[in-house]
């Protein structure tokens, strides 16, 4: 979502639309806002359920949209939109905007449910909405949100940072990895709804069939040390590099054999969409957002969600076949590169802003006028 975030930030023409943003007191963040010149104001917005916490950050955003003024609020995931919603309030004309990045709560159908019907009694307080697939529309009706009022716009990515990559021999040699042994890896939060388990137990089933195979996980999270203590657990310990957050994925994904995504819940997949620009063929779940991007057999292979057995044999089935896994790869690099470029989602996205501005003038200037508006 940060990674999402950013790069809307960054697309953005500050000649029309001039960005701030409030949102976690995170150092790495704030240094990153301030590199692109966009103004980061700390908001400590709990990341699991906290009513007294939600509403202490929705009181300071408060205070805060009262010294900026600004003209519309755009909210991404869930706990955030809670507390913008809460902030603007439901008597205020500025329109809220609200990027829905996947399913809440998800694995949890009671705190789901409880998510639902506080979207219902929030969809007042809501100008619109933003999908990030078709699915996680779908999930919107499901709140009881009208479909006119919600937006497809699939997560982009700056397709330029994947070209001109070393090839996946080079790539390994300049991680100091034997160029010989096949790397197969995942780039995501560790967290539980990303599948890092998952990944561990089918690299546990491959290693025994593909002895020389190594494995790799980018990404820091909660569930980051559980994940390496069963890596040591099922005897595959030393064949996993566990790297934490990286800079460097363009590389990481050069260096991949095969790029895999196991995960349980999923609104799209920015990972998957990354592999698939840089030229690598992925295996991911068929789970959320992911055969919107995933046509199984043609630009990846798709496998059950939250088992290890398809998992294993859809890698090995790639790692000894490389023609299946150069034309599934070019495909999806083809694919990746035409349809899911951040610019495309950036111009999308600033289009309800101006749609969303328009409308807020007009219900401004019937305020002000209310008997011209009665003549219309």
């Amino acid at each position: 979502m940060r990674q999402h975030v950013q790069a809307l930030l960054a697309g953005l023409d500050r000649a029309r639309h001039i960005p701030v943003v409030a949102g976690p007191p995170d150092g790495g963040w704030a240094a990153d806002l301030a590199s692109m010149g966009v103004s980061h104001h700390p908001l400590p917005i709990p990341a699991t359920f906290s009513p007294l916490a939600d509403l202490h950050a929705s009181r300071r955003l408060r205070s805060l949209l009262r010294d900026i003024e600004p003209d519309l609020v755009h909210c991404h995931g869930s706990k955030a939109a809670l507390v913008a919603r809460l902030a603007v309030g439901s008597r205020s004309p500025l329109p809220v905007l609200y990027t829905v990045h996947g399913a809440s709560a998800p694995g949890n159908p009671v705190l789901g449910a409880l998510v639902a019907l506080m979207e219902r009694g929030l969809a007042a307080r809501t100008t619109g909405y933003i999908a990030v697939s078709k699915v996680v529309a779908g999930g919107l009706r499901r709140w009881g949100v009208p479909p006119d009022r919600v937006a497809v716009i699939y997560n982009g990515i700056a397709v330029e940072r994947f070209a001109g990559l070393p090839d996946r021999a080079e790539a390994k040699r300049m991680l100091g990895l034997d160029p010989q042994r096949p790397l197969v890896g995942m780039v995501a939060r560790a967290v539980w709804e990303k599948g890092p388990d998952i990944f561990v137990r089918a690299a546990a089933l491959v290693a025994r069939r593909r002895p020389d195979c190594r494995f790799l996980l980018a990404g820091s999270g909660p569930a980051l040390e559980e994940t390496r203590r069963l890596a040591g657990a099922l005897g595959v310990g030393g064949s996993f590099l566990f790297l934490g957050h990286r800079g460097d994925v363009p590389l990481l994904l050069a260096a991949m054999d095969v790029f895999v995504q196991p995960s349980r819940s999923e609104g799209l997949g920015v990972g998957i969409l990354e592999a698939m620009a840089a030229g690598r063929a992925v295996v991911a779940s068929m789970v959320g957002g992911i055969p919107e991007i995933v046509d199984d057999r043609v630009t990846g292979l798709l496998v059950p969600p939250g088992e290890a057995s398809p998992l294993c044999e859809a890698v090995l089935r790639l790692l000894d076949n490389e023609d299946l896994r150069h034309r599934l790869a070019v495909a999806g690099c083809r694919r990746a590169r035409r349809d899911f470029d951040v610019g495309g989602a950036v111009r999308a996205t600033a289009g309800i802003y101006d749609r969303l501005l328009a409308g807020a003038e007009a219900v401004r200037l019937r305020s002000m006028y209310p008997a011209a508006a009665r003549r219309r």
